[in-house]
């Protein structure tokens, strides 16, 4: 019998190894694919070039050569109704700046 129970515990010590391997091989995958799935991560995206290309700085001075002439504003008329909106414009910024100086001041 003490034969019989010795070739049950050597099994049961090679299946239990067996185990073991088979569980520490696991782990060690997927450390590995952890690892990975993280590099790629860290480098899955490429560097954007942030200079334009000779197309795009062509079209950018074909825009800026389509920019329309703006009217010399010391030149311009306005009407009563639109000079005096510009004085309560101008009254009302006027106030407003003056305010926030006021509120610097106090702090």
């Amino acid at each position: 019998m003490s034969g019989r129970l010795a070739e049950v515990l050597d099994s049961a010590a090679v299946q239990g190894t067996s185990g073991a391997v088979v569980g520490l091989t696991l782990v060690v995958l997927v450390g590995y694919a952890v690892r990975q799935r993280c590099r790629r991560r860290r480098h899955s995206y490429e560097r954007v070039c942030h200079e334009l290309d000779a197309e795009e700085r062509d079209f950018k001075k074909a825009l800026e050569g389509q920019a329309p002439d703006l009217p010399d504003l010391e030149s311009t008329q306005f009407s009563d109704d639109e000079t005096a909106q510009l004085e309560m414009i101008e009254k009302y910024r006027s106030s407003l700046l003056a305010r926030d100086d006021d509120d610097e001041t106090h702090v």
